[in-house]
């Protein structure tokens, strides 16, 4: 901590964005020259429910309807090389937005909008303007997805900036006007028309800069245009594509569980799906890979006594073979008589009718591959609510992660992750819902993954073909997760977890860190279930180990199983996770009755079998959950940056059992005085590779 003090690298820490704003500003000096003959016009609006023409007409655009010499040639409009750049008026921007945005419409674009973010504090006013350095009272950054079709009709994300290439507006609108019968409709909302107008485009840029803020800090709790109704474009030929005919025919849908020896918890599935669910056309395929003979016998006589009593059939598939959740699946398919296909996990419980019937007004459509539903846990006591478990899956730097999991449900998360239909590179096997012939199309489940990462490989399939999933945040369902086959929670299943996750990337190495519906400017390098900021301090950086010389002894008096005061060296392992390419370490260290602040740290790994020892060097981690356990403790000073987080290169390590410690030095505070060093080693604290 030489070149910056205490107090400065803990505020740095506290506040990621401000970090990620001042980054961004040396950025934009590099995309702020307009393209030559681009003109840019700036239209002020106030909602996205607001009247597309007159809208124009305010900003001075007239004459949109009318049909040009270019249209009837087959030719661009000469006011292709015109901008119109849509700005929500009660925000901030600053003098730079145009050119940045002429800057990203180089390539073409029909239409670009841009992230944003939001004040800490109330300070627009009326009448009122703002003057000098105001970068620090922003907070709140929302990163947007790429075009997101489905996200984009649930509301309008393009948010409160936006602009569309002038001369191809025109052609969309008269398009529009044509197709409903209706010249220069003023009743058709921005919204609305961008919906029709992005549906015809196929060069639909997110711009990747924050380029707005907004004055009031409870619009973060806005959904613009959420249940808005639209009457004119529910008429075009185009809406008529996304929303099929087939839902009214009420197609049927296979519902395949696998399940083994959980007779209770398939039972209470069965029960509640049999009892609760109002689509009609659905029949039930239980793939059992090998319960003991009783419960086999028990199961059987269930399904005799339900089907009794609903009238409806349920197919009992006995196949006794080692567990594989996609071979389980693809077997139930195989048998399926559906033209959809719904994968559902033993443990799961239904507590609403409509669940499926939301599931299929998404499935039906041409573009979707996959349908997932959310998922709850169930209410734990002493709770008001209950915990999301599943909202859809992204593909963060680290892997598949399931994003708000264990959130509590309520209000509005990350701009309506939990409240509406939203695309995401993947959906949880634990309700995955699609149409037959795309599971054939794909070859089903990939039967190499057993246990974890098949629905993501599926999903990965699906969207390499072209196919959009998509999260229906209307269709609720409670998850006993994993009650089926357990945790991963031992060093074997750990190990299995990441050879199925190297698998996966292999199978699909340019989808590696890639997801278009999770912004790389959010978190990408730490298991974080929240949308938060992706600025990486240099403790998030890999490093690579390095193979320790003349290490001092670690005394095994000092080894702590727990933190019990008795001991000065305190060093706390959170977790080790083992991905692709990273082994990700996270904890804590805290030297009592010295200055924390002063220590050097390197963090060690000791592997068992050749006795070799590998360090890396840890750099201060702001832990603010830490820094109470010491405040009574007046000689333990300086221990907000006690944090440990390593991210440490896979392939620099030698396969084995590696236990954790951790090496420090003591500095004199005028100067580098070498106090001696000490070693602490975690019991329990390691890792397999």
């Amino acid at each position: 901590m030489e070149e910056k003090s205490y107090e400065a690298l803990c505020e740095e820490q506290r506040r990621p964005y401000l970090q990620w704003l001042k980054k961004q500003e040396q950025e934009l000096h590099t995309e702020c020259d307009i393209e030559k003959g681009k003109q840019v016009v700036r239209l002020p609006f106030l909602s996205c429910e607001e009247s597309w023409t007159e809208c124009l007409e305010k900003g001075g655009i007239t004459g949109i309807g009318q049909t040009t010499a270019s249209d009837t040639a087959g030719k661009a409009d000469d006011t292709d090389s015109e901008l119109w750049l849509f700005i929500r008026d009660d925000g901030i921007t600053d003098g730079r937005t145009e050119a940045v945005f002429a800057y990203y419409q180089r390539n073409g674009a029909d239409i670009l909008y841009a992230d944003e973010d939001y004040f800490e504090t109330r300070i627009l006013e009326e009448d009122s303007e703002i003057s000098g350095d105001v970068m620090g009272l922003r907070c709140q950054p929302w990163f947007k997805p790429e075009y997101s079709p489905d996200t984009l009709r649930s509301f309008f994300y393009y948010g409160s900036i936006f602009a569309v290439k002038a001369g191809w507006a025109r052609r969309m609108w008269r398009q529009l006007c044509w197709e409903t019968g209706q010249e220069n409709d003023k009743g058709v909302s921005i919204y609305e028309f961008m919906v029709y107008a992005s549906g015809q485009s196929r060069n639909i840029c997110r711009i990747p800069r924050v380029l707005y803020t907004n004055g009031s800090p409870e619009r973060i709790e806005e959904l613009p245009g959420w249940h808005m109704e639209w009457k004119r474009i529910r008429n075009t030929n185009w809406w008529r594509q996304f929303h099929g005919k087939e839902i009214t025919k009420e197609a049927l849908v296979s519902i395949i569980i696998p399940s083994k020896d959980n007779v209770q918890v398939l039972l209470h599935c069965l029960n509640t799906l049999l009892e609760k669910t109002q689509y009609p056309q659905y029949e039930l395929i239980i793939v059992d890979n090998g319960s003991t003979e009783e419960n086999r016998q028990w199961i059987t006589s269930q399904i005799n006594e339900l089907q009794k009593k609903h009238g409806r059939q349920l197919r009992y598939l006995y196949r006794p073979q080692p567990f594989n959740f996609s071979t389980m699946c693809n077997q139930g398919a195989e048998e399926a008589g559906g033209k959809y296909l719904l994968f559902l996990n033993d443990d799961v419980e239904i507590i609403e009718g409509k669940w499926l019937n939301q599931m299929m007004e998404l499935a039906v459509q041409f573009h979707i591959g996959a349908v997932g539903a959310r998922l709850l846990y169930p209410q734990v006591e002493g709770e008001i609510g209950k915990r999301i478990q599943h909202a859809g899956i992204t593909n963060m730097g680290i892997g598949p992660a399931h994003k708000l999991a264990g959130l509590m449900d309520e209000g509005n998360l990350y701009h309506g992750h939990n409240l509406v239909n939203y695309n995401m590179i993947a959906v949880t096997g634990a309700c995955l819902l699609l149409n037959r012939e795309k599971f054939r199309q794909i070859q089903g489940f990939d039967e190499e993954l057993a246990v974890a990462y098949n629905d993501v490989e599926l999903c990965f399939r699906l969207y390499e073909q072209g196919y959009l999933q998509v999260v229906c945040n209307d269709a609720v369902l409670l998850h006993h997760e994993s009650v089926s086959r357990g945790q991963d929670d031992t060093q074997a299943k750990k190990q299995r977890l990441a050879q199925e996750l190297d698998r996966l990337y292999q199978k699909h190495p340019n989808l590696l860190h890639q997801d278009p519906f999770y912004s790389p400017n959010l978190v990408q390098w730490k298991k974080d279930v929240e949308y938060s900021c992706e600025y990486r301090f240099p403790c998030d950086y890999m490093v690579t180990p390095q193979l320790s010389q003349k290490l001092p002894k670690a005394h095994e008096n000092r080894w702590i199983r727990k933190l019990t005061g008795e001991n000065q060296s305190m060093l706390q392992i959170d977790s080790v996770e083992v991905t692709t390419d990273v082994i990700e370490i996270e904890g804590w260290y805290v030297l009592r009755e010295h200055d924390n602040a002063l220590l050097t740290r390197w963090l060690l790994l000791k592997h068992e079998e050749s006795g070799e020892v590998y360090q890396v060097s840890l750099y201060p981690k702001l832990r603010e959950d830490v820094e109470p356990l010491f405040a009574q403790d007046a000689r333990t000073k300086r221990v907000a940056l006690c944090g440990i987080h390593a991210l440490i290169e896979k392939e620099k390590l030698p396969r084995g059992s590696y236990t954790i410690g951790i090496l420090v030095q003591m500095q004199a505070a005028g100067g580098l005085e070498n106090h001696g060093k000490r070693i602490q080693y975690a019991p329990g604290g390691g890792f397999l590779l």
